[in-house]
């Protein structure tokens, strides 16, 4: 699903035709105390040229990406004899709007005029990249000593953008050029002539000036289905029961104690209708399930700090998640004797992404203040970043009681991940086997067999789903299967089950 684009932690500028006096009335206002009349009237002139004529916009998007200074920046003392379409001159579009001695003027007061193209992408706003110059919605501002800059569309002020607010609509700056500066003034037999301010800034040298960027290193834990020893025994004690009496024997059942209070060498046994399996903890191995704009958990497209490296990486790694949360569903299911579907199960778990996932680095980008921003470090998030981790669940998902003595020694499991709204039927095998038999019952206890080899039927089970949501797959939990695996350091290694893309443990408890 498409994702939503944002600039957090900032404002941006909503792009409306307003016609509220009052709105008119202060930015009027506003204009006025910020006023520079020279540079204000290229800046006009210049709204309604590249309003008008797409051959302008075009022009300047291509002078821009030279990058003669190593930034999208259009100097005007360069550009302005140079033939933008047919016989006219960049200067020529100017005078349509603006008299040959005001344009004069201009050039005098400012031999430094700059045209720059922002590259917002990193904010989520305009950038140069994705100018479409077809589209003759544009405006021009101009930088000013105050934090108010007043923008103009087709030679109208439109607006007063303040600091710190980007722009989505495409936008041009004019403003004095920093990297250059005058080396021999002009006369008028001879034109002024230019170097750059800093060699950094010579494209020549390869010493292209850009973000700086590097990484911010973080400790990360997945986590393992190894569990705690002493604190598995006094929740799990039938399971660790079992594991002290069967171990690692691969011809014997865990839960044969667990379910029927039988130990090594027993062919009878009590039922217990007390036990029920639970699922402990859940793994994600996929990420592209975060994708349902701001409903699923997903990470921001970027998160500012002002300050050098935080110290403080909670914060840090709250702050590159949205608040999202997946919906992660899980239904488990036996089929019966008779062929029907007996649902054990049928949860959803809400989860934030940053519990399912550790983030290894953080993209830090480094930015050099603007006309409207001061300099700050860029913080990114990215899924190639992410490791998955186990999240134990605070409360286990409990299914109901499963009898395999009466129908499957299966539990078939299926996993999505909960998005859309509209319902949807879908058809799916699921496994029934007959491993346990249960036989006469004498003196209170019944006969049981086992058989982990019975043969496997596949049955078609109907169920439903929202559309449109991301599909986890499934697997099965058997009868036989170990409930722990191993012993070593004082933890109990417990049976994982796989989807292929999603993990979970599931452990039998008696209620």
């Amino acid at each position: 699903m498409k994702k939503l684009t944002k600039t957090a932690s900032l404002l941006i500028l909503c792009i409306l035709l307003i016609s509220c006096e009052k709105t008119q009335e202060l930015a009027k206002e506003n204009h006025l105390k910020c006023k520079t009349p020279s540079i204000e009237s290229f800046s006009k002139a210049l709204s309604a040229a590249v309003s008008q004529h797409k051959e302008l916009r075009s022009f300047i998007k291509k002078e821009a990406e030279k990058q003669f200074d190593n930034d999208n920046d259009v100097f005007y003392p360069f550009v302005k004899d140079k033939v933008v379409f047919g016989n006219k001159v960049f200067r020529d579009y100017i005078l349509e709007h603006i008299s040959e001695n005001e344009l004069q003027r201009i050039e005098s007061e400012h031999p430094l005029l700059n045209i720059s193209v922002p590259d917002w992408e990193w904010l989520g706003a305009f950038s140069i990249n994705t100018w479409a110059t077809d589209n003759d919605s544009i405006l021009v501002g101009y930088a000013t000593p105050s934090s108010i800059h007043p923008v103009f569309q087709n030679g109208v002020l439109f607006d007063n953008i303040e600091s710190g607010v980007f722009p989505e609509l495409p936008i041009l700056i004019v403003k004095d050029n920093e990297r250059m500066t005058i080396t021999t003034s002009s006369t008028k037999a001879t034109e002024a002539q230019y170097s750059f301010s800093d060699e950094a800034f010579n494209p020549a040298l390869n010493t292209k000036v850009s973000a700086i960027t590097d990484y911010y290193k973080m400790n990360t834990n997945p986590g393992s289905e190894w569990y705690d020893a002493e604190t598995f025994r006094t929740k799990f004690p039938e399971a660790v029961a079992a594991w002290e009496e069967y171990g690692k024997d691969p011809y014997q059942a865990q839960r044969n104690l667990v379910y029927y209070n039988m130990r090594k060498g027993d062919t009878k046994g009590a039922l217990n209708p007390k036990v029920l399996e639970s699922i402990l903890a859940i793994k994600l191995n996929k990420t592209d399930v975060m994708d349902d704009g701001d409903i699923d958990s997903r990470l921001r497209d970027h998160t500012y700090k002002t300050a050098i490296s935080p110290t403080d990486t909670t914060s840090l790694i709250d702050a590159i998640w949205n608040s999202g949360l997946l919906e992660i569903k899980i239904v488990a299911s036996m089929v019966k004797d008779d062929g029907s579907t007996q649902i054990l199960a049928e949860k959803a778990i809400s989860v934030h992404a940053k519990e399912l996932f550790n983030i290894t680095k953080i993209q830090r980008n480094f930015y050099h203040g603007t006309w409207v921003s001061k300099r700050k470090y860029v913080y990114i998030g990215r899924y190639v970043d992410l490791v998955p981790k186990w999240y134990y669940l605070e409360k286990p998902i409990v299914l109901n009681h499963w009898s395999p003595e009466t129908g499957s020694s299966i539990v078939n499991v299926h996993v999505y991940e909960v998005d859309g709204t509209k319902e949807e039927t879908v058809s799916t095998k699921i496994k029934k086997q007959k491993g346990v038999d249960l036989g006469i019952k004498m003196a209170g206890l019944f006969d049981i067999s086992f058989n982990s080899n019975a043969p496997v039927e596949e049955v078609t089970y109907t169920y439903t789903i929202k559309h449109g949501s991301d599909e986890l797959y499934s697997t099965e939990v058997y009868y036989h299967d170990y409930i722990i695996k191993d012993y070593a350091d004082n933890k109990y290694k417990l049976k994982t089950y796989n989807t292929g893309v999603f993990e979970f443990i599931m452990v039998p408890i008696v209620d």
